[in-house]
């Protein structure tokens, strides 16, 4: 039996490759497109925003990107947890599709994104939270496998266990 040594890099590691010419993102979201090119448009479209955010746009989320995303910072509301959400969602989905040419993550791209658009609809902070709170530990406790030159580097010998609790 072969076991999988999952890899995964944080928000701040794909934000800061995101300002480099040639970043490592996967070929899918290379172009850095809006969020409501990747996850349900209707879904972001329904969260209501508070225009005194500090990210760089104040129409909400659907003129927002991936770029974008990885700096979101939150607030306690519910534009608050689907920001905190989108932030290790992002980071979840370029660990997906680009760690390996994908498959080293604990869940494929088309299931975070099925997973994100489904709590973006609930419109439930817990359930949101729950969510981030996974991709999040994840994110920052699996080893990300990649140097500072996009190029893939061995995973460690003896790996972290990580122990994500559920809520």
């Amino acid at each position: 039996v072969e076991e999988i040594c999952y890899q995964g890099c944080t928000p701040g590691y794909w934000k800061i490759k995101s300002n480099t010419k040639d970043h490592c993102w996967c070929p899918e979201y290379y172009a850095n497109p809006l969020l409501t090119q990747v996850y349900d448009a209707a879904a972001l479209a329904a969260i209501p925003h508070v225009s005194s955010r500090k990210e760089k746009n104040s129409a909400g989320f659907t003129e927002e990107t991936l770029d974008n995303a990885l700096d979101f910072k939150a607030g306690g509301d519910l534009e608050g947890a689907v920001r905190k959400l989108l932030r290790h969602g992002t980071a979840a989905l370029l660990n997906a599709c680009t760690l390996n040419g994908g498959g080293n993550y604990p869940e494929d791209a088309d299931l975070i994104i099925a997973d994100i658009n489904a709590a973006l609809a609930s419109q439930k902070i817990a359930i949101i939270d729950n969510l981030k709170n996974t991709y999040g530990c994840w994110n920052e406790g699996l080893p990300c496998t990649i140097d500072a030159n996009c190029r893939d580097k061995e995973p460690p010998l003896d790996p972290p266990v990580l122990y994500c609790e559920d809520g």
